[in-house]
């Protein structure tokens, strides 16, 4: 039938079971060894140990070419051979694709029982197919070609190379004749006779993977290390390396003081030389530097205050309050860490005393402050709306006006030339005898008037408020006195609180034109608008009036980034106006903080403000950034409001600058339409 399978009976003392094998080729050379591709070296074990000591025998069909069954002289032995051939030759047989294999039934039929009496292994029984064969690559090789066709790349193969002398004591003739029928011989016993042959790999080869491709300076450069200092930095004894590294750091400190020291001289020699300093200014507390500052050449500032203190921080109320400690710390930081701080004298913060607290408070309020705080109840903040109290209000309260009183003596007494002071809780909304909008004393109102009392050298002040609500309190407070103006720029209208300081709000009695308002009646206006007001209305009129002393309410709620402000002024908007103030009074000029609940925001802008009065010089404005017309326009409202008392502003030469500040805006109108078209 020329099939190329022969069955294999197993006696096992079980039911047998019959395992298909295949046949070696009728053109096979005898002698050739046999190979096994690596992988089935465990498989081959398992299989010697599975079948050890398992007889073998044949069944095979009688009229198959070339066959020898049971029997037959050397039957055993050569169907043995014969299988282990067959096994090697079909693992070196490639696998057809799964698309080109033939799918069977998982449910095969039984094969139809053995006839009886023709001498198979349980005669009578059915055949079933078992339900795994394993097949191992044959490869017919000579011992010459061996090493040759060992693959030269990659992980050399293992092979098992055996000859038929191995396992079997009897050769075949050429004439097919077999001298004898040997015993059969076990799996285990063909098994333990494999040999691991290692693959022979060329000299060229082996040099080859020793030496690693170099790698060209062009794609990757080598990589050239510091070479290790040979001065021994340790000390020989390990005892001793707590006092090594103690003499360590006094030497580093030692030659960065001196590093500074020659640093100082150097600023020293160029800014007599130059009248000009410029230099990085580290923090005290080791931040990071601030930018390079210069001085503006030929201005002598003088002595400049900074007064501020932890006490005023007590005054701490809810936590989604948004008066809160944090303004006082972050301020305070800020200037720390741009290195102002130590540019500045440091004024003694104090309490405000009855005397200074009442030119502008009454009795009745003053005690209303005191004892406003129940300290029989267990609540620890007290109060609703726009008010709390604590323990420690009544306290930071007098502290914050009167470190305010303190700044404005340091500068009204010429032991300072400027000041700032940073306190809290703020004050320009405080009445006289009314707390509200977070302010229980009115500090610039209360400074001003006891600067006035203190220094007979003083009789005018300036009092400009830049917050973004109106000062009512400082109004309500000043409106009838004619040595004090107060200008304030503030939001007004929809709401706004504290909804008052219209700009028809001129002041009453000795005090008419003396209140100044310029109330913007809509939002998010920025430098430009602001500068426009000081060069349309303030500076005429202040420089009109002609102050001994300025004062800033300094609340920056109205910079870019306030959550309640809705403006946009910036650092540099802020400075401006700074020089601006400056620039009147002989330069006498004292700036407390009062509102602003943007952390981030209120600190700059209170630095951007400290450093101005320190003399740092402020670039202009871009020639693009101008005014909104609507904002040049509530400036000619307001002109004509105070021209009657301040004729400076009907002058003609006033008023031709307004025209030219209207024009402005109708060209800045149309280069903005402009753009839209092109865009």
């Amino acid at each position: 039938q020329n099939s190329k399978f022969s069955r294999c009976t197993m006696r096992v003392g079980t039911p047998a079971r019959t395992v298909p094998m295949r046949r070696e080729d009728s053109d096979d050379d005898e002698g050739s060894a046999l190979t096994v591709t690596p992988g089935t070296t465990g498989d081959l074990d398992g299989l010697a140990a599975a079948l050890s000591g398992i007889e073998l025998a044949s069944k095979a069909p009688e009229n198959s070419s070339g066959y020898q069954g049971v029997g037959n002289p050397g039957g055993p032995d050569t169907i043995l051979a014969r299988a282990l051939a067959g096994i090697a030759e079909d693992a070196s047989t490639p696998t057809p694709p799964a698309s080109a294999q033939p799918r069977r039934s998982p449910r095969l039929k039984p094969f139809p029982a053995t006839p009886a009496g023709t001498g198979g292994v349980g005669d009578g029984e059915e055949f079933r197919k078992p339900k795994l064969v394993v097949r191992y690559k044959r490869e017919n090789v000579t011992p010459a070609a061996s090493a040759a066709n060992t693959p030269q790349k990659g992980t050399p193969k293992e092979s098992f190379e055996t000859a038929r002398e191995s396992f079997s004591e009897v050769k075949a003739d050429e004439d097919g004749q077999e001298e004898s029928s040997p015993a059969p011989v076990s799996v285990a016993t063909l098994a333990s006779r494999y040999v691991v042959v290692e693959p022979e790999v060329d000299e060229e080869e082996k040099e080859k993977v020793r030496q690693p491709p170099s790698t060209s300076p062009a794609v990757k450069p080598p990589v050239h290390r510091k070479p290790r200092s040979k001065v021994k930095t340790k000390p020989r004894d390990p005892s001793s390396f707590a006092a090594f590294r103690e003499m360590r750091r006094e030497q580093v400190k030692a030659t960065a003081k001196a590093s500074d020291a020659e640093e100082e001289a150097d600023a020293l020699a160029s800014m007599f030389e130059k009248k000009v300093s410029v230099e990085d200014t580290p923090s005290r507390r080791g931040g990071r530097k601030a930018p390079a500052r210069a001085v503006r050449e030929g201005d002598d500032v003088g002595v400049v205050g900074l007064c501020y203190s932890d006490v005023m921080e007590l005054h701490e109320g809810p936590s989604h309050h948004f008066e809160r400690p944090a303004r006082h710390a972050v301020t305070v930081a800020r200037m720390r860490k741009d290195g102002l701080e130590e540019k500045c004298d440091i004024i003694a913060a104090r309490e405000a005393t009855d005397e200074e607290l009442l030119t502008c408070h009454s009795r009745e309020h003053l005690e209303y402050v005191a004892s406003a705080f129940d300290r029989t109840s267990d609540e620890k903040v007290q109060g609703v709306g726009d008010i709390y109290w604590t323990e420690h209000t009544e306290r930071c309260a007098r502290t914050a006006a009167g470190s305010a009183c303190a700044a404005t003596d340091a500068v009204a007494g010429g032991t300072h030339h400027r000041a700032f002071a940073v306190v809290r809780p703020p004050g320009h909304h405080a009445e006289c005898a009314r707390a509200m909008g977070f302010c229980f004393y009115n500090n610039t109102a209360v400074a001003a008037r006891a600067a006035l009392a203190a220094h007979p050298h003083v009789n005018r002040v300036l009092l400009l408020d830049w917050d973004v609500h109106h000062g009512n309190g400082i109004q309500d407070v000043l409106y009838r006195d004619s040595r004090v103006m107060y200008v304030s720029l503030h939001r007004y209208g929809d709401g706004f609180y504290p909804e008052t300081g219209a700009m028809e709000e001129t002041g009453t009695g000795e005090g008419v034109g003396y209140n100044v308002n310029v109330p913007w009646t809509e939002k998010g206006l920025g430098d430009a608008d602001y500068l426009a007001a000081f060069d349309l209305v303030i500076d005429p009129i202040a420089k009109s009036f002609d102050p001994d002393l300025v004062i800033i309410a300094a609340g920056f709620d109205a910079a870019e980034g306030d959550p309640l402000g809705g403006m946009k002024v910036t650092d540099q908007g802020y400075a401006l106006m700074t020089e601006r103030l400056v620039s009147l009074a002989g330069g006498k000029c004292v700036a407390a903080l009062e509102g602003g609940y943007g952390l981030t925001a209120t600190a700059s802008a209170a630095a951007a403000t400290l450093g101005a009065m320190l003399g740092y010089a402020t670039p202009p404005l871009s020639s693009r950034r101008r005014p909104k017309r609507s904002t040049v326009e509530t400036l000619g409202k307001i002109i004509e409001v105070h021209k009657e008392r301040w004729p400076v502003l009907a002058s003609e030469e006033h008023q031709r600058r307004f025209r030219s500040a209207l024009e402005m805006t109708k060209v800045a109108g149309k280069e903005r339409n402009a753009g839209e078209l092109e865009n």
